[in-house]
Parts: C-alpha cells; structure tokens; sequence
C-alpha cells in the first residue's frame, strides 16, 4: 500500500513538472526546474534506515538481581506524506519563479530598449518607401541633365535637384545604420497587451513566489510519518509505526505570512528600482510620445495634401518652367512622405503598448 502511494504522487508530480514541456523555456527556467527537481526527489522518495541500539533488557520480576543487557538491530522503511507535499511545493516554487523570470526578462528588454520602442519598424516602413522612389529621384535628375544639354533648364536648377537628391541617398544611408544598430538591442517581439498589464503580470508573479513560499512554510509545521519494518535481537519481530506532529509556531506562521506579503506589495509599489515602477515611468513616457506623433502625423497629413494640390495645379501648365516645379514638388513629396510613413509606422508599433489597438 505503501508502495502505491509512493508511485501515485511520483507520477502525480512528474506529470505536474511535464505540463511545461512545451514551455519557451529559458536556461534560467531550465535552471531553476532541475534544481527544484533535484531537490523534490529526495523529499519524494521513501527513506531506508537502520539502526543498532544496546538498551537495558527488561528483568525478570522473579531475579530482580540479575541485570542484563541486550543489543538491537532495526530496519525499516519510512514514509513522509508530508515531505511529500513539501517536493511538491519545492516544484511548485520553481515554476513560479519561472514565470516571474520570463516577466522580468520581458521588462528588462523593454526598460533598455527605452524611447527606441517601435523605431526599428519605422526604419524599416521608411527604407522601404524611399528605396522604392529612388528610381523616380534618378529619372527625375537625368531628365533634368537632358535640359541642360539643350539649354532648356539652368544649371542652378540642375544642382538643386542633385542635392537634393544627395539629400535623399544620405538620409537612406543614415536610416539603414540606424536599422543595423536597432537590430542588435530590438528582438521584434510582439508587443504585451499593455505596459501597464506587462508591470502587473510582474507583480503578480513576484507575489506568486512568495505565496508558493507561504505555503511551503506552513507546510514544515506539520510532521507525518510511516514506518515499517523488523527488529532483531535475541528474536526478531516486525513493527509499524505512526508519527504525527504540529508546530506551534505554526499558529502565528499565518499573520506573520500575511505581513510579509503585505511588505512586498508595499514593496513592489514604491521602489524607485524595482522593474514594475520603472516601467510605469516608461509608460508615461510612451503616452507622451503617441500623442506628440499623433499630432505630427496631423501636420504632415496636412502638409503632403497642400503640396499634392500644388503639383496637380503644376502639371496642368505646359513649359519647362512648369516641369521643373513640378520635379522639386514631386522630391519634396518624396521626403515628406518618407516622413510620414516613418511616423505613422512609429505610431501604430507604439500605440499597443498602451493598450491602445487604433
């Protein structure tokens, strides 16, 4: 019977410690399940003990004065439920702090990528988009050299579109440094629900380790244990026994708990270094940033339809005049739309960090 029990919560807790199988485990998570494991299964396991005593033999009420001695050899199996359901505890603590890991790792790779949040899809949105027109800006400046040779256009105007153009190739150039730098510090991971849910996940998390811990601790004031086996002396028998045992610590282990959970939520809410209050200081620094973008993007919506205007008016004019405002209309329009697409792809990477899914 013994041996059943044994196998079922062995089975019990290998089954709870397969349930993260398919788990993104980190190697600190890795780390912290084999540790827990290795320290469970010794709590888990039966105990085999053995022990040699050499007691005062009981004498004979008829030969009071004759005093003997007798020399005892004990084996037995032991069994602790409660050691137990301590191992499983020691797991349970594992995989809490697995996820309190997992949490805290997400927080410190936001925390360092800081005010770049979302930039390295704008940089992409933007490289996208000006390597896309360059061709245009190219056509733009040959059609103009092509004036110039047949003393339609100035070479004023010549220059203008070429530094422009100059203008145009530098900035795709610094765009994609910035895209090969924001490469090494952004892992593209999706973004949380909301910074603000990432820090709670956090604090909640941390609370779970120490209410794993909690009851751990109460656990310990109780002591259960089973055992069998044979003693041998001048004759050999079997015995069974059964011990049971309480703390009385364990009456005031409850509030003491309590008051230390309540220290770490006091904790957790008013350290300025702790991961969750430096991301809430992040959070308000995130909705600061959407709204100064939504009002950018505002002024260059605005912008970019005053010079579509323009150009469709231009190109109703015949004369190289007309085209030549027309191509600086159209290089502007380049560079404002650039602008524009960098911004609105800032937005939108930045907005789901607030909870926001405009």
């Amino acid at each position: 019977m013994t041996r059943s029990f044994v196998t079922v919560l062995l089975c019990v807790a290998t089954s709870a410690h397969a349930d993260h199988a398919h788990d993104d485990r980190t190697a600190t998570c890795e780390r912290l399940r084999a540790e827990a494991r290795a320290e469970a299964v010794l709590l888990y396991a039966p105990k085999l003990e053995a022990m040699a005593a050499r007691s005062p033999k009981l004498v004979e009420v008829t030969d009071p004065t004759i005093p003997t001695v007798a020399l005892q050899v004990r084996g037995d199996l032991r069994v602790s439920p409660t050691e137990m359901l301590q191992g499983r505890a020691v797991e349970r603590i594992a995989d809490a702090e697995c996820l309190r890991e997992q949490a805290s790792a997400r927080l410190e790779d936001l925390i360092a990528l800081g005010p770049r949040i979302g930039e390295l899809a704008a940089t992409r949105a933007e490289l996208t988009f000006l390597r896309s027109h360059i061709t245009e800006v190219d056509a733009i400046v040959d059609a103009t050299v092509a004036r110039v040779e047949h003393q339609r256009s100035t070479a004023l105007e010549l220059s203008d579109v070429r530094s422009r153009r100059v203008v145009l190739r530098r900035h795709i150039a610094e765009l994609d440094h910035n895209r090969a730098m924001l490469e090494e510090v952004d892992r593209g991971e999706p973004a949380p629900a909301s910074l603000h849910a990432l820090a709670a996940r956090y604090r909640d998390t941390t609370l779970d380790v120490d209410h794993e811990h909690a009851a751990l601790r109460d656990l310990r004031a109780w002591h259960l244990d089973v055992r069998g086996g044979v003693a041998a002396g001048e004759r050999a028998d079997w015995f069974a026994i059964v011990e049971v045992g309480y703390s009385l610590g364990g009456l005031w282990q409850p509030d003491a708990d309590r008051r230390a959970l309540r220290a770490r939520r006091e904790e957790l809410a008013s350290d300025s270094r702790s991961l969750a209050t430096r991301l809430d200081e992040l959070t308000r620094m995130m909705k600061h940033s959407v709204e100064s973008l939504a009002a950018e993007l505002a002024e260059l919506d605005a912008e970019i339809a005053e010079l579509r205007d323009e150009r469709r008016r231009v190109e109703a004019i015949e004369g190289d005049a007309a085209r030549e405002l027309r191509d600086r209309l159209t290089l502007e329009l380049v560079l404002g739309e650039g602008r524009h697409t960098y911004v609105e792809a800032l937005l939108a990477a930045r907005r789901p960090y607030l909870g926001d899914t405009k």
